[in-house]
């Protein structure tokens, strides 16, 4: 009985249920179905009750209906239950985990007025969950300009997937694009080898480049040469530097940095390189 009162106790606490919940639930775990009548004879809750405490045990993946006629119920079995309140749980951390990122650059940009003393040590290394979780709505947050300078992959690499498909899911790309062009945000794209690029990239994104080319909202450049390192810049202000942990090109991390001298410094670079590397007509190939 003790065991009992502390599972009941755990369960109270981890599924948010209430005594009459409880109560209704173990008799539904120790018979193999029962009715609504029967659950309010073995508990003694108001019948009228019984199906209000039913439907928040089926909001909990607890209980199911067994038949309908007579109207009987069965509680579910406690390992497929674990399955159900995971699932419900990793959903709902997910679409609020989500819904935080989306807020972040807004409050990041808040807290960054407030305290510009402290952004030089604001450097992080993220991993590629993290790098593919954000940089989507870095793109969508961006608000004058964005700036991605993608490195050349690696020809003795098995991957034939390009630095910016690892990044950058293609088919939500083009939604991006679409945005940053009603929003008036200019794209500019600095590659190294303009041939290399080309024969890597897939004609899907190919086509999402040329089309934004036509539209003059994304500018691609290619610097004629090895470029070393892929990184983006956001409105000036953020500065991403991704990186591969083998020459293999199976996994990306990323230095995330509100540096004010980091992010100059990252600008400056990118002006050089800029000024050096000569447009590219996606069309044309």
């Amino acid at each position: 009985m003790k065991r009992d009162d502390e599972t009941k106790k755990h369960l109270q606490v981890l599924f948010k249920l209430s005594k009459k919940e409880i109560d209704v639930y173990f008799q539904l775990l120790i018979n193999e179905k029962l009715s609504a009548t029967e659950l309010s004879e073995s508990t003694k809750i108001q019948r009228t009750r019984i199906y209000e405490v039913i439907r928040s045990l089926k909001e909990n993946g607890l209980v199911e209906l067994r038949s309908i006629a007579p109207k009987e119920f069965s509680a579910i079995a406690p390992r497929k239950a674990l399955d159900n309140w995971l699932f419900q749980r990793r959903k709902l951390f997910e679409e609020e985990s989500s819904k935080m990122l989306s807020l972040l650059p807004s409050l990041q940009g808040i807290w960054n007025n407030r305290h510009e003393e402290f952004l030089g040590s604001r450097v992080t290394l993220i991993t590629e969950d993290l790098v593919k979780e954000i940089l989507p709505i870095e793109v969508q947050t961006a608000k004058k300009h964005l700036y991605l300078a993608i490195r050349d992959p690696s020809f003795s690499s098995s991957s034939a997937t390009t630095m910016f498909e690892k990044l950058f899911d293609p088919s939500s790309f083009v939604k991006d694009i679409q945005n940053l062009s009603r929003k008036g945000v200019k794209l500019h794209i600095l590659i190294g080898n303009q041939e290399q690029f080309i024969q890597r990239t897939s004609p899907y994104l190919q086509k999402t480049l040329t089309h934004g080319l036509k539209s003059e909202n994304i500018v691609v450049k290619s610097l004629g040469m090895a470029f070393p390192q892929s990184f983006m810049l956001v409105d000036d202000i953020r500065i991403y530097l991704f990186f591969l942990d083998s020459h293999e090109d199976s996994h990306s991390e990323a230095l995330r940095a509100e540096s004010l001298s980091l992010v100059e410094l990252f600008k400056l670079m990118w002006d050089i390189f800029w000024a050096k590397a000569r447009p590219i007509h996606m069309k044309d190939h």
